[in-house]
């Protein structure tokens, strides 16, 4: 079936499905204009289709038209021209998007806005006479990722459920993932906050694309207060449409939130995330007062999490380096991915106890961001990078530079760039990173619960045993505050305190008689 009507289907559905009119024509717009041209860009036999063009329509507001302006028109004919050019040449282009890179490695391009807006609606409207049975996965896996480079709102859900559903109608000829493959995927989803909301939900809507857009907050923040905010927004939208919100209504919904088992910890993850919410909504103009300011915050004193002690990080070093070097040098293939393996494992828990790094900054790690000259790491910062510094560099102690280096002898495939693979190539996730850690702990005869993220606490403990001062140990940590380096990663027992300070104590060794 041609896009266009595999499109025009796949709206009457949602319609029949209870989409109402607002969010159906936002999926029209996006699977339209967005999808159309990502399809253009990566489907290979758009090239041969160009070449041999003969009647020049052009899409504009959401149809396919012959009736565009000459200079339009004059736009999308040179352009195909100056490909059928370089076809002339010699020279064959698999995809659009290949050809349009080299137009931009030759050199500055004289067109003006108004001339690449018009070979995009050629490109637009050319992809809506595409068969969907011709799309092929490696094709909807780069525009998958095209659409999420160019920051289209909703768009990669969009597509994917649009996918979905034409394989589900025999329209397409392969299976398409149930899900994106990225971190926090659901919170992403179009759909994860219903098809359709009141009030309320809306104006998380636009909560969420702020955080996103505006505040570059990170994916696993997004998910963080999409997930609380969720449950109490729709609560609101159970009380009615002209609910006004007080101190007295949020108190009412924490309450409902305990009646079904949330704690204390619960409780303040609640009211910080309605806080801000609010605090949004104040700058909006959606609201005058913030409820959720002076509300109070209890929260339970959580038990000390268990850390590594200096001999157990030790134990699963040793444990990890007898098993790359029984395996390094066999020739079977079952050891000598075992050799990958336990190298790779090794590298990570240096990384981790070394350096303090977290989990999502170690998953996100690239083979381009490894500055050799300095033997440093250059990672995206945790949080709202639009007000802290977008990067910070972690400089790799010897040990983990050698053993570094070693598995980037023997990590031959590429892994889409990733730093951190499988034997098969595949980027590891980050459950994937978290296992290996879990796994070779447990190998190591450790019976602690020690997730990466209590590797980073083992990584403050240790060097604060060893004398470093909480402004370092912040730097290191990539904390905003010493406060929260102080509070939560400094953990020091009553004789490790006394050592401390014995060592650093500027009147250690006056007779104190």
């Amino acid at each position: 079936m041609l896009l266009h009507k595999a499109i025009a289907e796949y709206l009457v559905y949602l319609e029949g499905a209870g989409f109402g009119e607002k969010e159906t024509a936002r999926k029209a717009v996006i699977l339209r204009r967005h999808l159309s041209l990502a399809l253009a860009l990566f489907h290979p036999p758009m090239v041969f289709t160009l070449l041999h063009l003969s009647e020049f329509r052009l899409y504009s507001r959401g149809v396919v038209t012959e009736r565009v302006r000459s200079s339009r028109r004059e736009a999308a004919e040179r352009f195909v021209h100056a490909l059928r050019e370089q076809s002339t040449d010699g020279v064959s282009y698999l995809t659009v998007a290949a050809f349009l890179q080299h137009c931009d490695a030759e050199g500055p391009n004289d067109e003006s806005p108004a001339d690449r807006r018009a070979v995009k609606d050629l490109l637009r409207a050319v992809a809506m006479e595409i068969e969907t049975g011709d799309i092929a996965r490696t094709t909807y896996n780069q525009l998958l990722t095209w659409l999420r480079d160019a920051s289209v709102d909703r768009a990669v859900g969009y597509a994917a459920q649009f996918f979905r559903w034409c394989h589900l109608h025999s329209r397409l000829s392969f299976q398409p993932p149930s899900g994106i493959r990225r971190p926090y995927a659901r919170v992403f989803d179009a759909d994860f906050l219903g098809a359709e909301g009141g009030r309320w939900t809306d104006r998380l809507r636009a909560y969420l694309g702020y955080l996103s857009t505006e505040k570059n907050l990170s994916d696993g923040g997004i998910d963080y207060y999409a997930r609380k905010l969720k449950i109490f927004v729709r609560w609101l939208d159970d009380q009615g449409p002209k609910t006004r919100v007080t101190v007295r209504t949020i108190e009412d919904f924490l309450d409902s939130r305990e009646k079904l088992g949330a704690n204390s910890s619960t409780r303040a993850k609640y009211v910080y995330s309605i806080r801000y919410f609010f605090d949004f909504l104040i700058y909006r103009g959606l609201e005058k007062v913030n409820p959720a300011k002076g509300l109070p915050v209890k929260t339970d004193v959580r038990p000390e999490q268990p850390i590594l002690s200096e001999l157990e990080v030790v134990r699963v070093i040793e444990h990890l380096q007898e098993r790359v070097f029984r395996n390094g040098e066999s020739t079977d293939i079952h050891q000598r991915m075992a050799h990958f393996r336990a190298l790779r494992d090794l590298c990570l828990f240096l990384l981790f106890t070394l350096t303090g790094v977290r989990l999502s900054e170690a998953w996100g790690m690239r083979v381009d961001e490894i500055d050799f000259t300095r033997r440093a790491f250059r990672i995206a910062a945790k949080g709202n990078r639009a007000q802290r510094k977008k990067h910070r560099d972690i400089l790799l102690p010897d040990v983990l530079w050698g053993r570094l280096t070693e598995y980037l002898r023997v990590r031959s495939l590429p892994g889409d760039g990733r730093l951190w693979i499988s034997w098969s190539g595949r980027p590891l996730s980050v459950p994937g990173v978290n296992r290996a850690i879990v796994r070779r702990i447990r190998e190591a005869g450790i019976n602690k619960q020690i997730s990466p993220h209590r590797l980073r606490a083992t990584c403050a403990s240790l060097y604060v045993k060893k004398g470093m001062d909480p402004f370092s140990l912040k730097t290191l940590l990539g904390h905003e505050s010493i406060v929260t380096t102080v509070e939560h990663y400094t953990r020091l027992s009553d004789e490790e305190l006394r050592a401390v300070w014995k060592r650093t104590n500027p009147l250690a060794g006056i007779d104190e008689e």
